[in-house]
Parts: structure tokens; sequence; C-alpha cells
């Protein structure tokens, strides 16, 4: 089913359910947060998140150890 308006969804890619649908990226990302925090950052394994575009468009934004980058702030996802 296409989504009627753009947002994101949290994906559990092994059980195939929705975790979360979402209309800013980073409602999405402070769940994703949460999550790590209280279960660490092996809970997002299997996990992706979606976006999609007022078309109904989806696409790939970041699964795994690539969503957990992207919750981290600046100064941390910096590698020397």
């Amino acid at each position: 089913m296409e989504k009627a308006r753009p947002g994101y969804e949290i994906w559990d890619l092994e059980s195939g359910n929705l975790v979360g649908d979402y209309d800013r990226l980073e409602d999405a990302l402070n769940v994703v947060r949460k999550n790590v925090r209280s279960h660490g950052p092996s809970v997002l394994q299997g996990i992706a998140l979606i976006a999609y575009d007022k078309r109904g468009e989806d696409r790939l934004v970041a699964q795994g150890e690539e969503l957990y980058r992207l919750t981290l702030p600046p100064s941390a996802a910096v590698s020397s």
C-alpha cells in the first residue's frame, strides 16, 4: 500500500514487521536512539529505516550499523 504523505518507517527485516511510522526523520532517529540506550547497538541488527516521498516512493535510508551511526552526534561519527 502506498503512503499518502512523505515520512519515515522503521522495519524489522527479520520478521517483516513495521516497528513505527514517523513524520520526521528526527522522530524516527529518536526512537532508534532510545532502543540503543536500552538494549545496545546490536538491537539494530536487521532493522531498516525507510523514507517515503510525497508520491509514495520509498528508499532505504540506512540499516544496521549504518543506522546506528546516524544516531550518533556529529562529533562522535567522525573517525580519525
